[in-house]
């Protein structure tokens, strides 16, 4: 943030002193470094194309703040990639932290204290990436306090935990409407909550988990309502009401 500011921002001196701006010049193929610092932003930080934006220092010193009025991140291509940033105090319909469509893949990062209808940590339709990465602390207004998966999306060594979804809402931990396939593996999901069903994981129609952790969470570990649910080598422990409800 203490660059001069000049285009087209190729070094640190000259460093572009707001994400959006660095982005603006960049081409297929391009990263984007940013350094330590609490970048506010009114507007979405947009990714759209194959383009690595990472930070320098990781999650714990930069963060991407959406003030409670804007979405941090959307990610529209499969080869999109946002490495290391922590997505805190966004709001939006369809993910308040981040929203993925069609492609993105975001990596060793954090997505906390984030508020939407749908998906308050992270939204995800037709397919998206999601590694290592903690989400925490979303609250939702209906369904998916933590991770909401429309049509596609993939979960890989993720924490999940202290998320809930208000007025009714189910799926504190995820919601995972999956109809072209979607996967959770190797993540702990625990400490959810809903005022409806299923504190931890939400699922209808085709979702896999594997060697995941599922407990404390509450109403319910998991819910399967329609379609197939695949649980293998899965811990599901300390909820209340079930472990494993299935309706439909």
């Amino acid at each position: 943030q203490s660059g001069t500011h000049t285009a087209p921002y190729t070094n640190w001196v000259q460093s572009a002193t707001n994400i959006a701006e660095a982005l603006s010049y960049c081409s297929a193929g391009d990263n984007v470094f940013v350094s330590n610092g609490n970048y506010f932003v009114t507007d979405p930080i947009m990714i759209t194309n194959s383009v690595m934006l990472a930070s320098i220092n990781g999650r714990d010193n930069t963060f991407i703040n959406g003030s409670g009025a804007s979405l941090c991140v959307f990610m529209s291509n499969s080869g999109a990639h946002l490495n290391a940033f922590t997505l805190m105090n966004g709001s939006n319909q369809y993910g308040g932290g981040l929203c993925i469509t069609n492609g993105g893949t975001v990596s060793d990062s954090r997505l906390c204290g984030n508020y939407a209808r749908n998906g308050a940590g992270v939204y995800i339709s037709q397919t998206g990436y999601v590694q290592n990465t903690i989400i925490c602390c979303n609250t939702s207004r209906l369904d998916g306090g933590g991770v909401y998966i429309n049509r596609g999306g993939f979960i890989n060594d993720c924490h999940i935990y202290n998320n809930t979804t208000l007025n009714g809402g189910i799926g504190g931990g995820a919601w995972c409407m999956v109809f072209l396939g979607g996967e959770i593996r190797r993540s702990i999901i625990e400490s959810n909550s809903t005022p409806g069903t299923a504190g931890g994981v939400l699922s209808y129609y085709h979702i896999l988990m594997d060697q995941c952790i599922i407990r404390g969470n509450s109403p319910n570990g998991v819910m399967h309502g329609y379609g197939g649910a695949y649980v293998y080598n899965t811990l599901i422990e300390n909820n209340t009401m079930h472990g494993v409800y299935f309706e439909g």
